[in-house]
């Protein structure tokens, strides 16, 4: 009887920092659901913002700018009714109601806003706490490095096609290709490494995610603008070409992010479970010597 009472303050805490455990990495599944709907909202802003663009400078409307625009109403309702859900518990309600009102200006905005939500849903989330390495490995190329380049490529596809059908660059929007490419070439190599390090925890890893794809992708995008777009001798090259291997890269990353993003989930599940396992089985060991020692 006598050890009663300080086994019951070890079960407590031990119970405790098991609760807490859970609750952490439960939460880290909550920013994995609103991250899901943010990062399919941005492409569809870029596509709206691509149409508004080019309507503006044709001067003529675009047939597919009102189809664009409704695909963004759709996907904005359903973060929207994320919002609601969990909008509290991750913190996001300025961020969101900031990306609300300047969505409403696109495309002047620009479509990076909800690239700032999520951040702010990653740091809500716990996300970027994340204490594992496989699964921060993933966090990071599935909710900070992808989001970022898909955002870098889609300018360098707009602002790479005007330059190419106006025939002239002016020294602004070289500038601004030139920092769109060295930010894909840095994130690029941060999600290699992001990967090849969580492979290096759990074996099999790469093989799921699968970013070959995405590497050849973006590596023919690259080289194509560096020899059309940034071309030393001048610009050289198709529009419409540029905007479809721009394509190909952009629905590469896509992909890529959502292969990671089921990943991460899968394994945040599988730790959430594995916790909750531990915990119930430790406790009906404890109910067990409880029971006996006052037996």
């Amino acid at each position: 009887l006598a050890m009663l009472a300080p086994t019951g303050l070890i079960g407590w805490d031990y119970f405790r920092a098991l609760a807490d455990q859970i609750e952490f990495s439960s939460k880290e599944r909550v920013g994995v659901v609103y991250a899901r709907e943010v990062t399919a909202l941005l492409p569809l802003l870029q596509q709206q913002r691509l149409h508004s663009l080019q309507e503006a400078a044709s001067g003529t409307a675009s047939t597919a700018l009102p189809a664009a625009r409704q695909a963004v109403a759709v996907q904005a309702a359903r973060l929207a009714a994320v919002q609601k859900a969990h909008g509290d518990e991750l913190a996001t309600g300025p961020a969101y109601a900031r990306f609300t009102e300047t969505s409403r200006s696109l495309p002047n905005s620009g479509a990076g806003v909800p690239t700032v939500l999520l951040g702010v849903a990653n740091d809500g989330s716990n996300l970027t706490l994340d204490p594992e390495i496989d699964t921060f490995y993933l966090m990071d190329v599935a909710v900070v490095r992808l989001p970022l380049m898909i955002e870098s490529l889609a300018q360098m596809r707009g602002l790479g096609a005007a330059v190419l059908q106006a025939g002239q660059m002016t020294p602004t929007q070289s500038r601004i290709l030139i920092e769109r490419m060295t930010e894909l070439s840095a994130h690029g190599e941060s999600v290699h490494s992001d990967i090849k390090k969580a492979e290096a925890f759990r074996p099999g890893l790469k093989a799921i995610v699968k970013p070959d794809e995405y590497k050849a992708a973006l590596g023919e995008f690259l080289q194509r603008t560096e020899t059309t777009v940034m071309r030393a001798e001048g610009l050289s090259g198709d529009a419409a070409q540029h905007v479809i291997t721009a394509n190909r890269a952009l629905e590469a990353m896509a992909q890529l992010s959502q292969r990671t993003t089921d990943a991460l989930d899968e394994l945040l599940a599988a730790r959430v479970a594995r916790l909750e396992g531990q915990r119930n089985l430790n406790a009906g060991m404890l109910a067990a010597g409880l029971l006996l020692s006052l037996y």
